[in-house]
């Protein structure tokens, strides 16, 4: 980027081509900030933002753990579980593995013959409050202690439920690494 990129203050959707203010633009990454090669990376207004999301949701064909969003933070990133096997995470300064994590998220996945709690179709996702860990996306320990609004969803259905959660809330994303493959968790985050 130039000196003379910075002082630019419109930029241009990548999807729809409208010129708006450089801020308004958000980030929808396939790529997950490179660790998958074969995704891509684009800035683009919210309108095109939603389109995105809701269709790639509609088009994952695993099934997943999506936390509604949460006030105060503006992304979603997808984790595959296998990925998260491989992996270790630091909880409170200490490494730890993500095997519980995932064990714990993994039964609270619809089964194959899991219907809708709205409509009767097939649930592919697992809507959940974010008290599943405990209001905080970063502690990644689900809490089986307390009760936590979750319910069996399928594709349209959790798309309906998105889309009152964040008008209720008046969030604006900024930035979707939305699920690509295998299955896994959608998580709010702040960037």
């Amino acid at each position: 980027m130039g000196l003379r990129e910075l002082f630019i203050k419109e930029a241009k959707c990548e999807s729809c081509k409208k010129i708006l203010p450089k801020k308004w633009l958000a980030i929808y990454d396939t790529t997950h900030q490179g660790r998958h090669k074969n995704g891509y990376s684009i800035k683009i207004c919210n309108d095109c933002l939603m389109k995105q999301f809701y269709e790639s949701l509609r088009n994952f064909d695993e099934t997943a753990i999506v936390i509604y969003p949460i006030k105060g933070f503006n992304a979603y990133v997808y984790y595959d579980f296998d990925s998260l096997l491989d992996t270790k995470y630091s909880s409170n300064g200490v490494m730890e593995d993500n095997e519980n994590l995932v064990s714990d998220l993994t039964e609270l996945l619809p089964t194959s013959d899991t219907k809708c709690s709205c409509c009767e179709n097939k649930a592919t996702y697992t809507g959940c409050s974010s008290e599943i860990f405990n209001n905080d996306p970063f502690l990644w320990e689900v809490i089986k202690e307390t009760e936590f609004e979750h319910k069996y969803l399928c594709k349209d259905c959790l798309i309906r439920e998105l889309q009152k959660k964040i008008a209720e809330l008046e969030i604006k994303l900024e930035g979707i690494y939305p699920p690509i493959q295998k299955k896994g968790f959608l998580c709010p985050w702040q960037i």
